[in-house]
């Protein structure tokens, strides 16, 4: 049996593919020897995903959009730059170290979850005594 996600890929196919529901019965059949998704075991979901790709079927990746609420909020800045001063850091230090943690350029740029993981960093440093006069 196929998992939920081999199902949801198929029937990606099928929509894209533009096939009846009965062509898709009958590619199932043909290809993977079960009626249904449902039925379709690993191998037989492989062989229908082969051909329907031979047919012109492009898997696509979902690309997740940051929306605009998943930004770093101003407490979280604000917080960052404390630990910043905290840590006797200057900005252009501090960008460094963003940057080596997430690869971004600047602290507005940072995600939520970006931001925190970038303050528990600072937070460790600044616990351990590091300076950076």
């Amino acid at each position: 049996m196929i998992n939920n996600k081999q199902k949801a890929i198929l029937h990606i196919a099928k929509v894209q593919l533009g096939l009846s529901e009965e062509q898709y019965r009958e590619i199932l059949k043909a290809h993977g020897g079960a009626e249904s998704s449902v039925h379709l075991d690993d191998f037989g979901f492989d062989k229908v995903l082969r051909f329907f790709v031979k047919m012109g079927f492009e898997k696509k990746r979902a690309t997740r959009r940051v929306a605009p609420t998943d930004f770093a909020n101003d407490g979280q800045r604000k917080v960052i730059y404390h630990l910043m001063e905290d840590l006797g850091w200057w900005p252009a230090r501090l960008l460094g170290f963003i940057r080596k943690m997430t690869g971004k350029e600047q602290v507005e740029q940072l995600s939520g979850k970006e931001a925190q993981r970038v303050i528990e960093g600072l937070k460790a440093m600044r616990d351990r005594g590091v300076k950076w006069n």
